[in-house]
Formats: structure tokens, sequence, C-alpha cells
């Protein structure tokens, strides 16, 4: 009898130290909230995020099926709309629910996936903001995040895994200790804020982050081949919101005028021709193009860009005022019938300014 007494009492002791344990590594990751799961904003040392953007191909979604609420937005698109456009900014200015359901590195048949799961969860949606960005019609890409995207689950509400991932699991408790230290200590650096945009600081390593970039989107036009197939996807993605009762509407996010600059080098017919082809389908919301904003100064307190390619959400806020408005001092609307008039207008803007900023070619061809 001792011994059956003394095995109870120790498998009882065991059970309550389980017990506090997961009580403990579940407060922590519902406070820090590492991937900006849940829609809370407790603690100062953690408003930065490390680590939101680490899967959020995953986390994105159990967010979803945690909000509750009656959903009215959703914007889509690449990493250009996931870390520029604020969703909370979005509700504040409409009273309209919103999320963003951007990823970086996208491709257009995620978007498929992600309008069938979002129907699924919150078929109530009404209106979708869809980012279009030129690399996504590269017939050469290829899809790193397959395993990532097929763990995402088809059930409508949150299942155990899902919970225990966001809650309990050893990743989330080390990167939630990981969002801690880096707030403590300072570190601005590629941190991402509550709202899921990416944190704007003070960059002394801005000369590095554009030549970076732009060596990249160099290499990246030379070997770029436009896939007309893409069009087609377009095509299938507004009917098909057509017939859910969602209300579509495409826009290209903005880039420097350096990144501009290699386009209309490398790759400009193809461009126009996407430009072009995308009228055709629907009237496109553009933002990139030779403006104020992506003319803004190579500096390091930059209000407007991160590097050549991604806009912050200063100018994120100035693209959702003109999404819901059609007014501000960026933005336009290309349709058939303007759309070789606005091209031709471009081509000049862009002649123009490297006319008068010549030393900036060198800069985008990296000499």
């Amino acid at each position: 009898m001792k011994k059956k007494s003394a095995y109870k009492k120790f498998n009882l002791k065991i059970f309550k130290v389980l017990i506090i344990t997961l009580f403990l590594l579940g407060t922590i990751n519902y406070i820090v909230n590492p991937y900006n799961i849940f829609d809370n904003r407790y603690l100062k040392f953690s408003f930065l995020k490390p680590e939101a953007k680490i899967q959020e191909r995953y986390t994105k979604f159990i967010a979803l099926k945690l909000d509750k609420r009656q959903i009215n937005t959703i914007f889509m698109g690449t990493s250009r709309a996931d870390l520029a456009l604020n969703k909370y900014y979005y509700e504040k200015i409409t009273g309209k629910s919103c999320e963003n359901l951007a990823f970086g590195g996208v491709f257009i048949y995620e978007y498929f996936d992600t309008l069938k799961k979002l129907i699924l969860i919150h078929p109530e949606v009404k209106n979708l903001y869809v980012g279009l960005d030129f690399v996504l019609f590269d017939i050469n890409r290829i899809d790193k995040n397959k395993t990532t995207r097929y763990k995402i689950n088809e059930e409508k509400n949150i299942t155990s895994s899902e919970l225990g991932f966001s809650l309990f699991s050893l990743k989330s408790t080390g990167d939630s200790i990981w969002t801690v230290i880096k707030n403590l200590i300072g570190i601005e650096k590629r941190m991402y804020c509550f709202d899921g945009t990416k944190h704007i600081f003070v960059n002394k390593e801005i000369d590095n982050e554009f030549s970076k970039t732009l060596n990249e989107y160099s290499l990246y036009y030379d070997n770029f081949e436009f896939d007309y197939n893409m069009i087609d996807k377009i095509k299938e993605l507004k009917k098909l919101s057509k017939e859910r009762n969602i209300n579509i509407q495409f826009f290209i996010m903005p880039s420097h005028i350096l990144d501009q600059y290699l386009i209309y080098k490398k790759r400009r017919s193809d461009y126009e021709k996407w430009k072009i082809e995308l009228t055709k389908i629907a009237d496109i919301y553009d933002f990139q193009y030779p403006n104020f904003y992506t003319e803004e100064e190579i500096k390091p307190n930059m209000k407007y860009f991160f590097e050549a390619s991604h806009s912050t959400s200063n100018l994120g806020n100035k693209i959702i005022d003109y999404l819901i408005n059609q007014n501000g001092d960026i933005g336009r609307i290309l349709t058939k019938e303007n759309i070789q008039y606005i091209l031709r207008k471009d081509e000049k803007d862009l002649n123009e300014y490297f006319t008068k900023n010549s030393d900036l070619i060198y800069r985008a061809e990296g000499k």
C-alpha cells in the first residue's frame, strides 16, 4: 500500500509540474506573441518581433482562424505588400475589419490557395486587394516554400496541433525569449511591428542594403522570361472572386527608381507588355513609376524605402489612402484607354530623371 501511495504522490507531482510548465509556456508565448498570432500588445519589450515572418504562411492562417470578427477586407501580395500595408491603418480610416495575407516570395498559385482557405474560414469577406509584382510573372522562378504551404491545415477551426505550436512548442518559446532579448538590447534591424509591417529605423548600412538589392535584381532581370500563362491565372482569380461575390482590385506596389531603371534597361519590353496585358483584365491601381516618393534620396534616415525593392509603412499608408479614396500624391489607375500614354510618359520621366542624376546610373548598375 505504501509503495502504491508513494507512486501516486510521485505521479501527482509530475502531473502538477507538467501543468504548471504548460501554463507558463502558454502564458509567455501568448503575452510575447512572437508571430503576431494573437491580437495583443501587452509588453513594451515585445512590441518588435524578429521572428514574425519565419513561418507566416502557417502562422497567419492560425491568426485568421482565431479572429472571430466578421472580416471585411483582405490584402494579398508579395513581401512588398506584406511589409508595408498596415491592416490597423486600413481599419482606422474605414471602420472595417482587415487582415494582411501577403507573403514574401509568393507565387500566383498561392493566391488561389489563400483565397480557398479564406473562403473556408471567413466566407463573409467582401473586398480583396491583390498586389501584383513584375517578378511574379517569371517562368523561371522556383518555389522554395512548398513544405511550409503543406503545413496549412484545411480545417475551418483551429486544430490542437496549431494551438500547441502557438502556445506550447519549444520553437515558439525559444522565439519568444529571442524576441524579448532583442527588444531589451535595442536591436532594430529586421524587426517587425505588432501590425505586421517592417520596423522603420535609421539604417547606417543603407548604401550596402541598396547595393545588395540592386545586384540581386540586376541578375534576376538578366534571366527573366515573361510567363504569359500567369496572365490567364489572374483572369481566373478575378472570375473566382466574382463567383464568390468578392470585390477584387489589383494593384502594383512601388519600388525605388533605381530598381525601375534596371527594369527599363533590361526588361522594358516585357514590363510594358505586362502592364498592357493586365489592363485587358481590369483597371490596375499602379504605384510603380517615377514620383516624389520613389525618387527618395538614399540616406540612413529614409522615410519611404528600406532598400530598392521594399517600401515602408509610411508609404504603405499613402497607398492604402489611394486604394480607398483614389486621391493623394501617389497612385494612378491604368486602363486600356490610357496605358500607352502612361508608358510613354514613364519612359520620358525616367530619361529626364537619369539625365539630371547620371551619377545614380552607376549606382544602379553596381559600378
